[in-house]
């Protein structure tokens, strides 16, 4: 039940959230809770059966365990919304074990965000924004390339999420319209791909993995 706090909610806290964002799906978990249900005793199969139906497969760096939907509330709010949003990293090179980055510019800013991520879609509206990738990153927390640059008044864009038979991925399919836009590109970051054209008006491709 305390998962996030180590099962001891008086000794242990975790009250930003961040231990369920941050989890990895482990087979070292799968695995463990597949063998208690076939060869525990009565009370650990039924324990690991719970938590195989609830598929606490996903494991934070101190070694808890969180069930899909944990993980998933976790990482998708349902709704968001601020007045100023920035993201990303300025000009960075670097070679070593932990990644491979040549970037020149890669984030966003703007005024004025809403957003709503599901299970099953999402959707959102922005304000004046502008938008730059260019470069390469290679590391455990980003994989991304691309030359993209946009500038833009407005823009609201959607997707659906369409779960795929036997993984625990989901396909993602959307686009993005921008009103008094300009620029475009091509931008890949972690599993989706988005590109477009924009001048005056614009439209945006989105599709890729979740």
């Amino acid at each position: 039940m305390y998962t996030y706090c180590k099962n001891n909610p008086i000794l242990y806290t975790d009250p930003s959230g961040h231990s369920a964002k941050t989890t990895k799906w482990s087979n070292d978990q799968y695995n463990y809770l597949y063998w208690q249900a076939n060869h525990g005793s009565e009370g650990e199969r039924k324990w690991a059966l719970n938590q195989i139906n609830s598929k606490a497969f996903f494991v934070d760096q101190y070694g808890n365990a969180y069930t899909n939907d944990e993980v998933w509330n976790a990482r998708h709010p349902k709704v968001k919304a601020e007045s100023f949003y920035t993201s990303g990293n300025g000009p960075r090179a670097s070679i070593n074990k932990k990644e491979v980055a040549l970037q020149l510019v890669g984030g966003e800013a703007g005024l004025v965000n809403v957003n709503g991520d599901y299970k099953y879609g999402q959707w959102g509206l922005t304000g004046q924004s502008a938008q730059g990738n260019v470069g390469i990153v290679y590391s455990e927390n980003e994989k991304s390339m691309g030359v993209y640059g946009k500038i833009s008044t407005a823009k609201a864009n959607g997707a659906v999420k369409i779960p795929l038979p036997i993984t625990d991925h989901k396909l993602v399919v959307g686009g993005e319209i921008d009103f008094l836009s300009f620029g475009g590109g091509y931008y890949y970051k972690d599993g989706k791909f988005k590109s477009g054209v924009h001048f005056g008006v614009g439209a945006d491709i989105i599709f890729g993995l979740d």
